[in-house]
């Protein structure tokens, strides 16, 4: 009964038009069928007949388990949405004191000339460095010019700092740059030997991408910082995390980054001003996420652990997740068994304690 009212209520414009046609002629068979009994009619009777048979020939027409299976499906998809937009917020802990004070101030002294990109829907304005060898160019930048550059670019106050640390198509090479949205775009300004502004289109913008493991030389990445300043002393917390390890059978150092449309690679120590800012879905592409092995309701765990492992989300806010995901799931109209084989692949890949399975599984009873 369950599933029949899962697709009744979520299934496919098809799988409601089928099921609802025979509720409706169902309900017409009994009422005359009521009808020609207690009045004795037997042209009530007719039509109480003819109802019931063309119900079984609609039923004969589709796949009843199909329509099951679609509602199930639908259902979930409906408690994924559910969540989502229950899901709160990426909030930062913390807003560096230096970031407060010129977050109203800041400059330009140089001249930039206007370029664009229709086809990207995207404006940038000069052409970025994109050199690998050390620059000192970031010492030239203090409170005033700083100050005078978000005067002139119109940096909103609820700016954030972030770390691109790659992007082809915008010639981007290891920069640090103040992230603010407007009505319209996404903006960036980058604080290059010849700082620019880079506009992306909001509607252009679906979700925010993941590019894990990718392969880094540590030693010769972001020389720019190796001179103490003013820039490198406020961005440095954005500089990217180091892993070594093995991956895809290649021992060497590894680093994490989030995407933005089109190919804007973030740090991932910047990747929680990013969310701040764009809130959009966390959109990852990999074996698990292409895979029918798991669950919709997996899936959304897994995209969190990664926020979690990558220190974008706090372990509390990681628990709140979790806890608020396993807590829908479990009230939801789903059977048992979906509910058990989730916890089960959870506690598995280790995305929560074997305890908090178990805790899971009881609430369900």
């Amino acid at each position: 009964m369950r599933k029949l009212v899962n697709s009744l209520l979520y299934g496919s414009s098809k799988t409601k038009s089928y099921l609802w046609s025979m509720l409706v002629l169902l309900c017409i068979a009994v009422a005359f069928g009521i009808l020609a009994i207690g009045m004795a009619s037997f042209p009530m009777g007719i039509v109480s007949f003819l109802s019931l048979g063309l119900d079984g020939v609609i039923y004969q027409s589709v796949s009843f388990n199909d329509m099951v299976k679609d509602g199930e499906e639908a259902a979930q998809r409906h408690t994924i949405e559910t969540i989502k937009k229950k899901s709160k917020k990426l909030q930062p802990d913390h807003l560096n004191a230096l970031a407060k004070k010129t977050g109203d101030e800041l400059i330009d002294e140089l001249g930039i000339n206007a370029l664009s990109s229709n086809d990207l829907n995207v404006t940038t304005t000069d052409k970025g460095a994109g050199s690998e060898k050390k620059q000192i160019y970031l010492e030239k930048y203090n409170d005033k010019s700083i100050k005078k550059l978000m005067v002139k670019y119109k940096v909103k106050k609820e700016h954030r700092k972030v770390m691109i640390d790659f992007s082809e198509i915008f010639r981007v090479h290891q920069c640090p740059a103040y992230l603010w949205k407007d009505r319209k775009n996404v903006n960036f300004l980058l604080l290059e030997e010849k700082p620019r502004i880079i506009k992306i289109s909001m509607d252009r913008i679906k979700g925010i991408g993941y590019a894990k493991m990718v392969e880094a030389k540590p030693t010769n990445e972001y020389q720019s910082f190796m001179e103490p300043c003013l820039i490198t002393k406020v961005f440095s917390e954005f500089l990217p995390i180091y892993k070594e390890g093995t991956y895809l059978g290649k021992r060497g150092v590894y680093k994490n980054l989030y995407i933005l449309t089109p190919d804007i690679r973030i740090t991932s120590t910047s990747a929680r001003n990013l969310f701040d800012v764009i809130e959009v879905e966390f959109s990852v592409s990999d074996d698990v996420t292409n895979s029918k092995s798991y669950s919709e309701y997996y899936k959304v765990a897994y995209k969190d652990n990664i926020l979690w492992k990558d220190g974008v989300i706090t372990t509390n806010e990681y628990k709140e997740r979790i806890k608020s995901l396993l807590t829908y799931v479990a009230k939801e109209k789903l059977s048992k068994q979906v509910y058990y084989d989730l916890l089960e692949q959870l506690s598995e890949h280790k995305l929560i304690t074997k305890d908090y399975a178990s805790y899971y599984r009881t609430l369900k009873k």
